[in-house]
């Protein structure tokens, strides 16, 4: 008795790999066809779609689109090719073989993607206002390929005590700076970095109000967090060594970062910051819509 080819095998391999439901089929030529346009596909994305929350959708979009046609091209192909005969290179193995290449060096799925595209969840207050508890992030791998990062940076790192965790703060000094703060300022290289007070309220905390200025860092602006009346004052001057960065919190008086456990080597380096794809406030239970898709800097 002959066994009948089964379509929605064909679909569901498909769905899973690109191809593979073809491969089901014993057609070569779509299975090549697939496996050209998923390495096309997911290395042009890697490469170019990344740089913030709509590009990265139409990307995922365009792989899911890619996946579906493929899948109802295989169904199709199959109602019409009823009798299952298996060819020589239908094997269980070679399905294995094709899945894992397919997901792995040539589209990216398993070596260009991870290494380029990471996830990270901020889980306290350090980077506040800029970063806020339960914001989700993607960061950039390649960021530093070949560059090293620059001054007023959100940089992604291991944690130079513990390197299993990883921290994420702000980059103040290259290899050579001086840094200093006097009474919550910061000096860079004996120049006080300009701050301008905003007009944002007051958050009070205790008998502390927490304020928020715009620090100027060689033309970079963005905006930071201090304590009134002042705390965590003074510190310094320290030199940074050579290869090694000095980070900071943008919330000066409620971090945990350079001024406590000294430089990040540079062999430490993970990733830049890019954008916020998700944030959840557990506190009042509720997605902050406005902070999806915002760019990090």
């Amino acid at each position: 008795m002959k066994k009948v080819r089964k379509p929605w095998i064909s679909f569901i391999f498909s769905l899973l790999c690109p191809g593979l439901g073809h491969l089901y089929n014993g057609k070569l030529l779509p299975v090549l066809i697939a496996f050209i346009i998923g390495a096309i596909l997911t290395i042009f994305t890697t490469l170019y779609f990344l740089g913030n929350l709509t590009n990265l959708l139409l990307a995922l979009s365009a792989g899911i689109l890619f996946d579906f046609a493929f899948a109802l091209h295989s169904f199709y192909q199959a109602k019409k090719l009823p009798v299952l005969e298996l060819k020589r290179f239908q094997r269980w193995w070679v399905y294995v073989i094709y899945a894992v290449v397919l997901y792995g060096i040539p589209d990216g799925y398993g070596f260009l993607m991870p290494t380029r595209l990471k996830s990270f969840q901020i889980p306290s207050e350090s980077m506040v206002p800029n970063l806020l508890i339960g914001d989700r992030l993607v960061a950039d791998g390649w960021a530093y390929w070949g560059k090293r990062p620059k001054r007023g940076d959100i940089v992604v790192f291991k944690y130079p005590k513990d390197q299993t965790i990883f921290f994420v703060k702000r980059l103040i000094g290259l290899p050579g700076d001086k840094v200093q703060f006097k009474k919550g300022e910061l000096y860079l290289n004996d120049v006080l970095v300009p701050q301008v007070r905003t007009s944002t309220p007051s958050e009070n905390n205790g008998p502390w109000s927490f304020v928020q200025f715009t620090e100027n860092l060689e033309g970079k602006e963005y905006t930071v967090q201090r304590a009134q009346p002042m705390v965590n004052n003074d510190f310094g001057p320290i030199n940074v060594p050579e290869n090694s960065f000095f980070m900071v919190g943008d919330n000066r008086d409620r971090s945990s970062d350079g001024r406590v456990w000294g430089f990040v080597d540079s062999s430490l380096i993970v990733a830049q910051m890019n954008f916020i794809f998700f944030s959840y406030d557990e506190k009042s239970g509720q997605i902050r819509w406005d902070r999806i898709g915002k760019h990090v800097f």
